[in-house]
């Protein structure tokens, strides 16, 4: 009650009494609205008791990053530095992702590209995949990573001059943030347009970190967004800056690390007290000792010791006490560390004593998933295949190639080890023959140049069979060509060479068989004047000579064979035998003139027919105002 009510009540106690009953009525009313609600809502956004400290905002992802960046990249790299396990899972991400290098298919500028390789680092100590190696390095350490072009003079004696130089995330000037002139805006050392799109990219001039060793003042510079490459994960819609992927998991691994010094430190504690001697009479000892700065005795006991203690005396020795479940604790720990990286439990900590075959190939799928992720949504389209494009062009420009190189690459990364690589080569197989996959891209799975594989392999069989050595080598079964939408070429090609091949053997087949029956046709037709000679009269015998007609099989075949030669079939004459005894008595003289047997094998063999479709050409030249051809497209399809 307030002072109002107080005096309002003094005055008139029943209309006191009335303000209380309607004060009452509506507290209650406000309580049964606030339990509706709490009613309708989500569990996990209800407040109470559970939820008191949980502390939560909606701020934009920008917002988080910027307040958090420098710590956690600071952290990160700590943990990575003292921290086993940070260090291994660094290195099994790195090694996965990029392991010996994603390689590209560089078609007819392969040579040049591959001499660019040598000589793209700016800082001259990597090549082309050390580089993609230190990117992703940095990536998991510091969750984002920079790439600044750097052109060269033609002095400088490159075969394109194009290098790479990469920078830490430090280098960006994360003070520059607000609004710019034209309706553009700055975060976090990132500038963009009116329309969102990044124009540019404050860079200081060298690392913070070694501004207490260099003598020039620390300053950044506006870099146009055409020069620098910015790669990171991006985990949220306008996200403009990454975080370490331990991000999660910062604090289980320190308190880990607390908790195995704590133990280690407590175990070094209780080894330090081996007997505990109680006693009235400080003179007395078990045996000889010596006394510390403090006056405190200490002795030592030998092996084999027996010693008889007087009245009053008690001895007790030191028992460490066990440690109970810490490796139970510590396990879990690890597994839930690991679970955050985004790797298995066994990749690392080097643990594999619990596992099977099953079990660590099934813990192996999910992290090759992850990185496929990090693969094709972070390093090729934010790194590889930009750079690809700039020095396509820039190798076009300075005539390193002749033709224009492809605007978009394909990219192999680097060969899986299974656990059992004879299962999966039987898998490999299995899809191959089904039509489900083609050999290029099983070879490109496997972190290989499909064409270069396959030159050796030809290299090698000449090689092999002008020195008269065999290998038996297990062909594929044969499959139709598979006429789907989604079907590769490789795949189509491979398909339609061995139905030819087994088109082929059905025709053979089928002209034996016609051989055979006219053969069959030819030997009954001699049977039947052997037999007619027997039954004439002994006196007469008058045989027309039969002619026997086989008419010849008519076989046609429309079959587009490359380079096949034209079967041979080889059908051996029928051997015909006639016999004709005469009687044993005496007989008149029979003239029997000698049948003429005419026999006409007009079996033809089977006339192949070749047809191979039109072809038509169109090529395209694009010059430039000087008259130099600038751009050539050649089009070659089926007329």
């Amino acid at each position: 009650m307030n002072a109002l009510d107080k005096l309002i009540t003094l005055f008139s106690p029943e209309a006191g009494l009335k303000r209380q009953v309607a004060r009452a009525v509506i507290q209650r009313a406000g309580a049964r609205a606030a339990d509706s609600l709490n009613l309708r809502a989500y569990e996990g956004a209800k407040t109470g008791r559970r939820t008191g400290g949980w502390i939560t905002g909606a701020t934009s992802a920008d917002a988080e990053v910027a307040s958090s960046a420098v710590k956690l990249r600071d952290r990160t790299r700590s943990l990575c530095r003292d921290n086993p396990y940070a260090s291994r899972a660094r290195d099994v991400y790195v090694a996965n992702v990029v392991g010996t290098g994603i390689t590209v298919k560089a078609g007819s500028a392969k040579e040049a590209f591959e001499q660019w390789t040598t000589e793209c680092d700016a800082d001259g100590m990597l090549d082309f995949y050390g580089l993609q190696a230190l990117v992703m390095r940095c990536v998991f350490e510091s969750g984002e990573c920079l790439i600044r072009y750097r052109e060269r003079r033609p002095e400088d004696g490159l075969l394109v001059p194009l290098q790479l130089q990469v920078l830490e995330p430090d280098y960006l000037d994360a003070t520059k943030t607000g609004a710019v002139n034209g309706g553009g805006w700055l975060i976090s050392g990132i500038e963009y347009n009116a329309i969102g799109q990044r124009v540019a990219y404050h860079l200081h001039n060298q690392h913070p970190g070694d501004v207490a060793n260099r003598s020039k003042p620390l300053e950044s510079k506006r870099i146009p967004a055409d020069q620098v490459l910015h790669i990171f994960e991006r985990l949220r819609p306008g996200q403009s800056r990454g975080v370490p992927r331990m991000s999660s998991i910062l604090l289980k691994m320190r308190d880990l690390d607390d908790y195995e010094e704590a133990e280690l430190v407590r175990k070094g504690i209780e080894s330090c007290f081996s007997a505990i001697v109680t006693t009235e009479d400080n003179g007395v000892s078990l045996s000889e000792g010596t006394t510390d700065i403090n006056g405190n005795r200490i002795e030592t006991l030998g092996a084999g010791l027996i010693q008889y203690l007087k009245p009053g005396q008690d001895i007790r020795f030191g028992a460490p006490a066990n440690g109970g479940d810490y490796g139970a604790y510590t396990k879990t720990q690890l597994r839930a560390i690991a679970s955050g990286i985004g790797i298995t439990y066994e990749q690392m900590t080097g643990d594999l004593s619990d596992v099977n075959y099953s079990s660590i190939r099934a813990g192996l799928v999910e992290f090759y998933k992850t990185v496929d992720m990090l693969q094709w949504h972070v390093l090729v389209p934010m790194m590889l295949a930009p750079i690809w494009k700039r020095w396509a062009e820039t190798a076009f420009a300075v005539k390193a190639i002749r033709t224009p190189a492809p605007a978009i690459a394909k990219w192999t990364p680097p060969r899986r080890q299974w656990v059992d690589p004879l299962k999966d080569v039987n898998a490999a197989r299995a899809e191959i023959s089904a039509g489900i996959t083609s050999i290029s891209e099983t070879i490109r799975a496997r972190g290989e140049d499909p064409d270069k594989i396959f030159a050796e392999i030809a290299d090698e069989r000449k090689h092999l069979e002008t020195l008269g050595i065999t290998v038996d080598v297990i062909a594929v079964p044969p499959v139709s060509p598979v006429n789907t939408a989604d079907a590769s070429a490789d795949t189509q090609a491979n398909g339609k060479a061995l139905a030819e091949i087994e088109h082929q053997r059905e025709i053979a087949e089928i002209m034996q068989r016609h051989q055979e029956q006219n053969s069959a046709r030819l030997e009954a037709g001699v049977s039947a004047i052997a037999a007619a000679v027997r039954e004439q009269p002994s006196h007469v015998i008058n045989v027309a000579a039969p002619i026997v007609n086989v008419a010849p099989a008519d076989v046609r075949v429309d079959n587009i064979i490359p380079e096949q030669p034209a079967p041979v079939v080889n059908v051996a004459a029928p051997a015909v035998r006639v016999d004709n005894h005469a009687p044993a008595n005496p007989a008149p003289v029979v003239n029997v003139a000698q049948p003429n047997i005419t026999v006409e094998n007009t079996v033809m063999p089977a006339s192949v027919e070749l047809t191979l479709p039109a072809r038509k050409t169109e090529t395209t030249i694009i010059r430039d105002k000087a008259g130099n051809i600038a751009h050539a497209t050649q089009i070659e399809e089926d007329a």
